[in-house]
């Protein structure tokens, strides 16, 4: 099965945003959006494991993350991963100094493939439009918008044919 350290996103204003941001993406581009009810901050994908392995990831993600409290967060730009040139996830970036220290935590107790902190909002399939979708996510302004990050957990990742 294909696993992720991930905390969904309970907060209705972030789901808010997310959801005016996408539905603007389709003047742009084709893409994948991520269910409001699926918004989640990505600590750190782990790829293909067995179930032993998940059992044992289960055991050093509950070892790690046990004196852990809630962590306040906020959301501040748009992301683009990997980059600008080849954009194959569209995401909010998420800033909090003690949520990027957790991340790099959990990292060294479960391993994994890790990028800064972010909301995925979309998976890009094809562009209507780059440069007018480019131009678009730098008029974006985002209000500072503060939620809580209250439980982290390892989630699987079901692959269907139009995506994860």
């Amino acid at each position: 099965m294909r696993v992720f350290v991930a905390s969904f996103i309970k907060d209705e204003k972030i789901k808010e945003i997310a959801k005016n941001i996408q539905n603007q993406f389709s003047k742009f581009l084709h893409a994948k959006n991520v269910e409001i009810e699926n918004l989640h901050i990505t600590y750190t994908f782990l790829g293909e494991k067995s179930f032993s392995e998940v059992k044992t990831i289960e055991e050093k993600l509950k070892e790690c993350l046990k004196n852990e409290k809630a962590i306040v967060a906020s959301i501040s730009k748009i992301l683009l991963i990997p980059n600008e040139n080849f954009i194959r996830v569209i995401a909010l970036e998420i800033k909090s100094l003690e949520a990027e220290n957790l991340r790099k935590k959990i990292v060294s107790f479960v391993g994994g493939d890790s990028h800064s902190l972010h909301l995925t909002l979309a998976r890009v399939k094809s562009f209507i439009d780059k440069q007018r979708f480019l131009d678009f996510i730098k008029t974006l302004i985002f209000e500072q918008v503060y939620f809580k990050i209250n439980t982290i957990c390892l989630v699987e990742s079901l692959l269907t044919p139009n995506g994860p």
